[in-house]
Order: structure tokens, then C-alpha cells, then sequence
């Protein structure tokens, strides 16, 4: 391996890593110079709340798209494990006509659920040997009809519970949430890049057949990936239904591909192989902020999902680039 191509590689990465990071500033600066109530701290503040159900759902897609598979029923996953939650964890009124509570027993109810969901996806993925695509567009619709059936078309409240608790707490005025997912990111970092099992879905996204040649346990290691990665989603609508203080009928609608889009913005290839979670975090925001400064603008509400496909695919451009020159040095050394 020649020297220049080492410098290459080095110089790819290091854009991979930090590309994410410069659109995020790029745009933070454009949106203060228009909006001057933008950069204020409660506004920035509430960009960083806004953006932990994502980011925390970013984090367990990027376990799954490493592997080289991808989850898109995330969205209805997340609706159906808060409504089992809801449906397990509910007490009923002491008289006729009064509200349901629901105890703090929603929490470990909506994580199993979430955890449980997601290992079906990954039994049908490597067992039945069903497309990860096909088989999560499948999921997405039965997932989202059984909440849909259990929920039905009202609206669940959730006043004064200790559902709360979670999406409303501060502490040292700071939201919980935002602690949530700088303890899950931590520990989703070391796990993919600190431990045998997180060096094993780099491998497998890499290079499958490479994988099973050395023996590593693919199956297992993809089902625990989706596994990850509803248990991540079920946090994310634990947050959700928390500052939201209802569990709607249509929770979890396109937010799959929100996700994905900030897993992709963040630096994880599509093809598997390579991620951040750093990085999927940072697109969270970037789409949250986008979205934040186009509302204080007073921009068309149609040009929302516009501009972020404009970053979106800017972003796979560069990631394409750099993919194609580290390859053209490759060869040549």
C-alpha cells in the first residue's frame, strides 16, 4: 500500500467524519444571520430536545445499516410498542367515567416490546432469508394495523402519569432526554468500536462472504443488530409520547425515513461496512434545525422536506466522491 494512498485514505475519512459537522455549522450560521431569535438559548435548547427521539432512533439504525441491511418499519414499530406499552402498563379508573392512569410500568413494557419487535425483524431477515427491505415493508404495515386496531381513532392521554417523567424532567435545566442519549451514544460508541461484537457488523457490512468464511456467527449478529435497533426506537417513543403527553393513533408516520436520512447524513453507508454513531446524532440535529429555522423564517411549509432532500442528496454526492477517488487510488497502488 503505496503512501499517497494512504494520505488518501485518511483524507476520505476524515471528510466522512466531519462533513456532517460542517453543514450543520453552514446552516446554523445562515438561519442566526436571518433569524436573530434562532441563536437564542432557549430556542437552541429546545432544537436539542426536539431532536432526541430522532437522534436516539438514528443510533439503533446505525447498528442495522453497518450490517449492510436496513430497517424501515421503525416508524410502526415505535406506535406498536408504545400501545402494547399503553395497553400493558394501564390502570384502570377507581370510578365509573374517570380517566385510566398508567403506572411507570410503561417503561420496561415499551422497551421489551420494542426489543421484541425488532428481534422479529431480524428472525424473518436471516431465517426466512426475506429481503431486510421487503420484509420491514411488511412489518411497517402489520405493525402500524395492529396499533392502529388497538389504539383506535382517539387519541390516549397521558395526564400526570409517569410517563411524563421522562419527556418533561429536567435536570440542572436540561431534559432528560438530552442525558438519554449522550449515556445511549456513549455506550453505542464503545460497543461498535471498542468491542468484538460492534469490530463483527463492521465485518459483516464489509464483506458478507468474507464474514462467513471466518466463521463469525452472521445470523445471530444480525438479529441482535435489529434487536438493538427496536430497543432504540421503543426509547424514542418513550420520549415522544412524553413531551407529546398523548399516544396518537398516527405516531411513528414517515419516521422511519427521517431516520434514516440522518443515519445517511451522518456518514453511514447505505452499502454497510462503515457508520458513525457521533455522526448519525449530528444529522439528527442538522434535520431538526432545518426544520426549526425554516418555521422562525416563516418559510412554505412545502419547502420543509425540499431543502433536507437537498442536503440529503449533497451529501451522498460527496460520500460518492470520496468513495470513487479513495477507490481510483486503491488501483493505482
Amino acid at each position: 500500500m503505496s503512501l499517497a494512498y494512504r494520505i488518501d485514505r485518511a483524507f476520505v475519512a476524515n471528510i466522512q467524519r466531519y462533513s456532517v459537522l460542517v453543514m450543520l455549522v453552514a446552516v446554523v450560521i445562515v438561519f442566526a444571520s436571518i433569524s436573530p431569535p434562532f441563536f437564542t438559548t432557549s430556542n437552541l435548547s429546545n432544537i436539542l430536545l426536539q431532536s432526541t427521539a430522532i437522534a436516539l432512533a438514528a443510533v439503533g439504525m446505525t447498528f442495522v445499516i453497518v450490517t449492510g441491511e436496513i430497517d424501515i418499519s421503525i416508524g410502526s414499530l415505535m406506535s406498536l410498542a408504545m400501545t402494547l406499552a399503553w395497553m400493558f402498563a394501564v390502570i384502570p379508573g377507581a370510578e365509573a367515567g374517570q380517566q385510566a392512569g398508567v403506572s411507570a410500568w410503561v417503561y420496561p413494557v415499551g422497551l421489551a416490546a420494542g426489543l421484541a419487535l425488532g428481534l422479529i425483524n431480524g428472525w424473518m431477515i436471516v431465517v426466512l432469508r426475506i429481503n431486510s427491505f421487503i420484509a420491514t415493508l411488511a412489518t411497517m404495515f402489520a405493525f402500524r394495523g395492529v396499533a392502529w386496531k388497538m389504539v383506535g381513532s382517539s387519541d390516549k392521554a397521558f395526564d400526570d402519569s409517569p410517563v411524563l417523567f421522562l419527556g418533561r424532567t429536567e435536570l440542572f435545566g436540561i431534559g432528560l432526554p438530552i442525558y438519554l442519549v449522550a449515556i445511549v451514544a456513549v455506550a453505542a460508541y464503545v460497543v461498535l468500536n471498542r468491542t468484538p461484537f460492534g469490530r463483527y457488523l463492521y465485518a459483516i457490512g464489509g464483506s458478507p462472504r468474507s464474514a462467513i468464511e471466518s466463521g463469525l456467527p452472521v445470523d445471530r449478529l444480525k438479529v441482535l443488530a435489529f434487536g438493538v435497533c427496536g430497543l432504540c426506537a421503543a426509547a424514542a417513543g418513550l420520549i415522544t409520547i412524553g413531551r407529546v403527553g398523548t399516544l396518537q393513533a398516527g405516531l411513528g408516520n414517515g419516521f422511519e425515513f427521517t431516520v434514516i436520512a440522518a443515519v445517511v447524513l451522518g456518514g453511514t453507508s447505505l452499502l454497510g461496512g462503515r457508520g458513525s454513531i457521533i455522526g448519525a446524532i449530528l444529522g439528527a440535529i442538522l434535520l431538526v434545525v432545518i426544520d426549526n429555522g425554516l418555521n422562525l423564517i416563516n418559510a412554505s411549509v412545502y419547502i420543509y422536506d425540499v431543502v433536507k432532500g437537498v442536503i440529503l442528496i449533497t451529501a451522498v454526492l460527496i460520500d460518492v466522491a470520496l468513495l470513487r477517488r479513495l477507490g481510483a487510488g486503491s488501483r493505482a497502488a
